[in-house]
């Protein structure tokens, strides 16, 4: 007997059809997504996060509206962060034609992990990314943390502190 469940057999089969998910599917859709990663320059966020997302993106599972910040000590524009993670984006594309317009949701900030006002001023522009944009009730955060694990702490208090 299999130890996948039915149900997931199901969405597995359907989206190796390239069958895209309906609102009945994704209850989050109808709210906007910020997806926050910590670590953005890093070789881990490059090779697995960033392409990770993209492929959520390109078969539908993300929704209309969202935004993906990246930060990191490095200091990088966004353009210099698309530069870079882009070539990953089109070794996994079905098609290319979607990764600039996935892109365009891509932003970089730089700073150190425990620098709160760094922090506090990346805050400030999400929250006013996610209000720009009335037609949602509310937005979704995700921290991803693609750092080393002797600055989690760090990092998550510095989160903590600028709310």
């Amino acid at each position: 007997q299999s130890l996948i469940p039915n149900v997931i057999k199901n969405r597995i089969e359907q989206y190796e059809e390239g069958l895209v998910p309906d609102e009945e599917d994704c209850k989050y859709f109808d709210s906007s997504l910020t997806f926050i990663i910590m670590g953005a320059s890093g070789d881990l966020a490059k090779k697995k996060t960033f392409p990770a997302l993209f492929d959520l993106y390109e078969h539908g599972f993300m929704p209309k509206v969202f935004s993906i910040w990246g930060y990191a000590r490095s200091k990088m524009t966004d353009e210099d962060l698309h530069s870079k993670i882009k070539p990953n984006l089109e070794s996994i594309a079905e098609n290319n034609d979607l990764i600039d317009s996935f892109l365009k949701n891509v932003f970089y900030r730089s700073g150190s992990y425990d620098d709160t006002d760094s922090m506090k001023k990346m805050m400030t522009e999400i929250k006013n990314w996610e209000t720009d944009d009335k037609s949602f009730s509310k937005a979704n955060r995700i921290f991803y943390f693609a750092i080393p694990p002797n600055v989690f702490l760090s990092t998550a208090l510095s989160i903590k502190s600028v709310g």
